[in-house]
């Protein structure tokens, strides 16, 4: 199931970056989705045999969602 996600958040991001180009804000909540629904992912399935490479996997993913959300402060969306 995880590889199958893998190609489907791959497939996603392609979808949202070609065909939604000047919404910027479905950009963003396709993006935070993604990364929550891995988080949850990498945290019940446990997809690695080594807790090392989970965690690793985790604190990759909360970068990403964190970043985003720094994305999302230096945008049009917060005034001046």
């Amino acid at each position: 199931m995880v590889p199958l996600f893998f190609f489907f958040r791959r497939f996603m991001i392609a979808f949202t970056v070609t065909f939604m180009q000047g919404l910027f804000f479905f950009q963003l909540a396709g993006l935070y989705m993604q990364v929550v629904t891995q988080v949850i992912l990498v945290g019940q399935l446990q997809p690695y045999q080594s807790k090392f490479f989970n965690r690793k996997e985790m604190v990759n993913e909360l970068f990403i969602l964190f970043c985003s959300y720094i994305i999302t402060c230096f945008s049009d969306f917060v005034p001046d």
